[in-house]
């Protein structure tokens, strides 16, 4: 069986989409250089069967997949700062193969330390936003502007992820992890990160302004 057409081979690449090193603020792009060994590509059919197989994924069975696993871990406690200032920063996707990729006959197409952006082939058709579940203040401004928003997916570095869901009246809320805060390069809350181009583009709320925007709600 060819790599792809493993089930679990096409998951990690879809998870590794979401995941991103590298850190800018002001929308300037640094340049990480490299990570691990680049090669040529020397069958394009390969790397393309790779992408089609990623654009084809069953988002609603992953995340229904990923839900059960909130059952063994009902609380979260990261505790990561508040942003103190507004700030916009972009997300490079790298991704470095940490397999051989092989062809039918045991041939390697692909080796192991192959660096490409996924993102330059799939869209990632959501918006995810890191938030503080115990911070009253966040889960409020959380609710206000993405409450009514489509294809949003709220992650909690802090709280019960069941209690917030009924509190909320909403099933897409996930606990974040280690693996979760590092590819996404999330730090601080509030953070919103959203696909712009071929990468992330991670939007930090501080707190101040966070309720700044709940008053002038109340006011309204």
């Amino acid at each position: 069986m060819l790599p792809w057409k493993n089930s679990y081979f096409i998951w990690k690449i879809v998870l590794l989409i979401l995941v991103l090193p590298c850190t800018l603020y002001s929308f300037e792009v640094i340049n990480l250089g490299k990570i691990g060994n680049t090669f040529s590509i020397q069958e394009k059919d390969a790397l393309e069967e790779i992408i089609e197989k990623a654009e084809k994924v069953d988002w609603e069975a992953f995340w229904k997949n990923y839900s059960k696993l909130i059952y063994k871990h009902f609380t979260v406690n990261f505790d990561l700062p508040k942003a103190e200032n507004y700030s916009v920063r972009k997300e490079i996707p790298l991704y470095v193969l940490d397999i051989n990729i092989t062809d039918a006959y045991g041939n390697i197409i692909y080796p192991a330390g192959y660096t490409f952006n996924p993102l330059d082939y799939i869209k990632l058709p959501y918006t995810f936003v890191f938030f503080d579940g115990e911070d009253e203040n966040e889960v409020k401004y959380v609710v206000e502007r993405f409450g009514k928003t489509n294809n949003v997916y709220f992650f909690v570095t802090k709280g019960n992820i069941l209690t917030l869901r009924e509190q909320l009246k909403k099933e897409n809320i996930y606990p974040v992890n280690n693996f979760i805060l590092d590819r996404f390069k999330v730090k601080k809350t509030v953070s919103v990160v959203i696909q712009e181009d071929n990468y992330l583009k991670i939007e930090e709320i501080p707190v101040k302004e966070v309720k700044k925007v709940l008053k002038e709600d109340k006011k309204s």
